[in-house]
């Protein structure tokens, strides 16, 4: 009876000290656990701002501005010069930005001129855009969004 008694007392003095080890590896491993989910909060925050970086940019990149005015209104903003005998010059030195509406390129599709009469002083290549007649006026269809703002990220319409 002793002998199995001593037997049993070592066997259950074997599993406490195998039941240690194992929480020791449990601690070592939650606290690797632990580490891990750090560097994955870590990496999650630095993902989601390098989208929200990434999504800013890519709305900056698609900004773009127009201005329906007449032609003494432009000239008042100086974003057109004229002159006897001189060339129109269009957005030259410090003409008035904030004359300008922003939009986004991607979602511009027609501009309503409210106007008989309207000249586009900016370059856009023939074809990425047509001015149609509507009940109200002219209206400034963009076809071709690529194309249309492919050379300048600015409208310049004088109406009147």
């Amino acid at each position: 009876m002793r002998k199995m008694t001593d037997a049993q007392t070592e066997e259950v003095e074997r599993l406490k000290a195998r039941i240690s080890q194992s929480d020791k590896i449990i601690d070592s491993l939650n606290v690797e656990i632990d580490s891990l989910n750090s560097t994955v909060a870590i990496v999650n925050s630095s993902l989601d701002s390098m989208q929200s970086a990434s999504i800013r940019l890519e709305n900056e990149l698609n900004e773009c501005y127009y201005v329906i005015a007449s032609k003494s209104q432009l000239k008042e903003h100086k974003i057109i010069e004229t002159g006897f005998l001189r060339n129109l010059k269009l957005m030259k030195g410090d003409f008035d930005r904030d004359f300008f509406v922003t939009a986004d390129k991607r979602s511009l599709k027609k501009l309503y001129l409210n106007a008989d009469k309207a000249k586009i002083l900016t370059n856009h290549p023939e074809g990425s855009y047509a001015l149609v007649e509507d009940v109200d006026g002219l209206v400034l269809m963009i076809i071709d969004s690529c194309r249309f703002w492919n050379l300048s990220n600015f409208l310049v319409i004088q109406v009147g």
